[in-house]
């Protein structure tokens, strides 16, 4: 959709903003929450050796986390699913026009430097913390393949779980570039094959 001013397009990306916002929060939610209260078990963040301390809150704080308890007990889901949905849909909205608007070339340039720093930053701090407090150590094979993005290919767990979602990201990316390259312009297509992973 094409805004015709300078100013709705300015209101569209506030309320885009303020989505994303939203999803941020039911993320960190979702991990603090879920995770800490009721979380028996994290593979690569707690060595097993020290399953004891989980959970990390007291479990009698539970009553607390009612947004929480209801979307689990209600729907099956938890709040980090609801706020990765919703980076999934922003996904599926932007990025098909943003192939459009910079051509292939351009875009994977962007793509490129807009995961791959940050993906590489994040993990060496990730694997640093969990080697310090937790004595975990991942192989050189992890590293890489980590670093580059293809643990799924290779069926090797990453050095961090939370990956799972830039697994789907990266095949989005590669189906967006696929229905560009034979000729689909259209942005429902891409968001079709993105949905369905």
């Amino acid at each position: 959709m094409k805004w015709g001013t300078k100013g709705m397009a300015s209101e569209r990306l506030r309320y885009l903003d303020f989505l994303r916002g939203i999803a941020v929060i039911l993320v960190m939610a979702g991990h603090f929450i879920d995770v800490a209260t009721w979380g028996t078990e994290i593979p690569g963040v707690i060595h097993p050796n020290n399953i004891g301390m989980l959970p990390i809150t007291p479990t009698d704080t539970q009553q607390y986390w009612r947004t929480s308890v209801f979307l689990v007990d209600s729907g099956g889901v938890q709040n980090a699913i609801v706020g990765v949905v919703f980076f999934f849909i922003l996904t599926g909205y932007f990025i098909p026009d943003s192939l459009n608007h910079y051509g292939r070339k351009k875009f994977l340039i962007n793509r490129f430097f807009r995961i791959f720093p940050t993906l590489w930053v994040c993990m060496i701090i990730d694997g640093i913390v969990v080697y310090i407090l937790q004595g975990i150590q991942f192989s050189i094979n992890t590293w890489l393949l980590t670093m580059c993005g293809l643990w799924k290919v290779f069926n090797v767990a990453p050095v961090s779980g939370v990956l799972w979602t830039l697994d789907i990201e990266l095949l989005f990316l590669i189906k967006s570039i696929m229905c560009r390259y034979i000729g689909l312009q259209s942005t429902v297509l891409p968001y079709i094959f993105y949905m369905s992973q």
